[in-house]
């Protein structure tokens, strides 16, 4: 029994597909790679959709696509715009991208929303700080605290002069006041911080980013620690499946 060949339109949809496809096998090796980090997926799906559009493009060299691929094409980009299309506006994925000093704020300018994520990062690095801070203090009152167990009490505030109480409330105001002051100097240095790093030329595409934030650690303390932990995170659980 003679075999069954492949006339010339099934060849064209397989060369067709295979073409179609090349961009996903790009995306998945790269995001499968020891290096990839969450800074990746953003750049990466917005890569694709574009490579998925201008193949679906009049003017474009494979304008004759057949009618089976050509609605492979339109199934494909909005299923990826259905499942990915959101992960601008997620914060993990968005400073991910900010702090890949390859990108830097490039995606978020892009979408006109680089105020808006430069404020989120500048946020982070504030709480970055504020932990810095408070992780010493706690630790100093546990200490003071069981050594207090062991003196004696203070008499209860009926007992206490009027000008000890006095005291006591304008201590509390300045303690109020230098907590606020610090957490609005803490602001200032943050923004400042995420301010030199964007204005900072971009890095070449060879540049390791972790190694990048391991090297301005002693420019920018609290931004290289964030940047570091939102680098530190792969950008899937699991390894993508290969035939």
């Amino acid at each position: 029994r003679r075999e069954q060949q492949l006339d010339q339109q099934e060849w064209s949809t397989i060369s067709q597909v295979v073409e179609l496809l090349k961009p996903f096998k790009k995306s998945a090796q790269l995001l499968s790679s020891d290096m990839a980090s969450l800074a990746l997926v953003i750049p990466m799906t917005q890569m694709v959709h574009e490579e998925l559009t201008t193949f679906r493009e009049p003017a474009a060299t494979r304008a004759n696509l057949l009618s089976g691929v050509r609605s492979l094409v339109r199934r494909l980009r909005d299923g990826l715009q259905a499942h990915l299309g959101t992960l601008s506006q997620q914060k993990a994925y968005m400073l991910a991208t900010m702090c890949d000093p390859r990108f830097k704020g490039s995606v978020a300018e892009r979408a006109g929303q680089l105020d808006r994520w430069r404020a989120e990062l500048s946020e982070l690095v504030e709480q970055t700080q504020a932990k810095r801070v408070t992780l010493p203090e706690a630790e100093e009152s546990e200490g003071e605290s069981s050594t207090a167990a062991a003196q004696p009490q203070p008499p209860p505030l009926g007992d206490v002069p009027l000008e000890a109480t006095t005291s006591r409330a304008l201590e509390m105001d300045l303690a109020r006041w230098v907590i606020s002051h610090g957490r609005r100097t803490r602001q200032g240095m943050a923004a400042a911080m995420v301010r030199e790093y964007l204005n900072e030329p971009y890095e070449s595409h060879l540049t390791d980013p972790l190694s990048y934030w391991a090297a301005k650690e002693v420019f920018w303390p609290e931004l290289s620690a964030a940047a570091q932990h939102l680098l530190s995170c792969p950008p899937m659980s699991v390894q993508s499946e290969r035939v």
